[in-house]
């Protein structure tokens, strides 16, 4: 399974375990060091990167650093 698909599969299982009188939602920033050689820093902030896509498209979704374009060096 994609790490993407699996985190996918978390925010829905999560928007679902909500109640009527709360409402909870998550999203999430997927970054892959196999995508090439990085270092921490550089994976750490292809996931912020990519996390913060998330947010500022309205939330509540998952986001990867490869869709976003976000290799090495880049982010």
């Amino acid at each position: 399974m994609r790490h993407g698909a699996l985190a996918e599969k978390m925010r829905e299982s999560i928007a679902q375990s909500a109640s009527a009188r709360c409402t909870t939602t998550a999203s999430f920033g997927i970054a892959s060091m196999k995508e090439s050689p990085c270092t921490a820093a550089d994976f750490l902030s292809a996931a912020d990167h990519a996390l913060y896509a998330s947010k500022q498209q309205g939330r509540n979704r998952v986001t990867t650093a490869a869709a976003l374009g976000v290799t090495k060096n880049a982010a």
